[in-house]
């Protein structure tokens, strides 16, 4: 997860697009876990609410949708593709995530 981040944070307008793909795919991967299931294969927003079954805040469920859906974004938005705006949603994964952690520690 951190090696997906951290390659989103560095990403550049040329390889925006596959470090977006491939960091959606480390975050499902790692709700995956967390949830004991394969979550792979549920939209952004059935694991949304799967994360609000098992006890995380809405809130940030809500806002880790809006991640996986911007993700997908980036193919067709320019904005969504700018290195500033990759690496913003960087941070404000890495701050989520911190949520997720603490509400699976449990």
């Amino acid at each position: 997860m951190q090696l997906a981040l951290g390659r989103l944070e560095r990403a550049n307008q040329d390889d925006a697009a596959q470090a977006a793909a491939q960091f959606a795919e480390a975050l499902r991967r790692y709700v995956a876990s967390l949830l004991d299931t394969e979550v792979e294969l549920l939209t952004a927003e059935e694991l949304s609410e799967a994360l609000v079954e098992a006890g995380l805040k809405r809130e940030t469920a809500l806002s880790l949708r809006e991640i996986l859906e911007t993700c997908e974004s980036v193919k067709y938005s320019p904005l969504a593709s700018s290195p500033d705006f990759l690496a913003n949603m960087a941070t404000r994964t890495r701050q989520l995530l911190k949520e997720v952690q603490q509400c699976f520690e449990r």
